[in-house]
């Protein structure tokens, strides 16, 4: 959960199987990229310190999808 006005720093939710998101209120930005992906641009959270988000990289990798989900949007990935 996440509360107004925050984020949080780019993550591999349930190990990288299959993740589901319902939003209840309000809209949230999403960004997404395979595994894969994430490990060629350096985007991967197995790094211990994570870096901030580099958009440069994301907007470079083949599986990047970006979008706004509005309240009672369901994401299953």
């Amino acid at each position: 959960m996440v509360h107004a006005m925050q984020d949080t720093k780019y993550h591999r939710d349930n190990g990288g199987a299959d993740t589901w998101m319902k939003l209840l209120e309000g809209s949230v930005l999403v960004a997404c990229w395979s595994q894969a992906d994430g490990l060629a641009h350096g985007l991967c959270d197995d790094i211990k310190s994570t870096p901030p988000m580099d958009w440069r990289a994301f907007y470079k990798m083949p599986s990047a999808r970006l979008f706004l989900m509005k309240k009672g949007d369901g994401l299953f990935m």
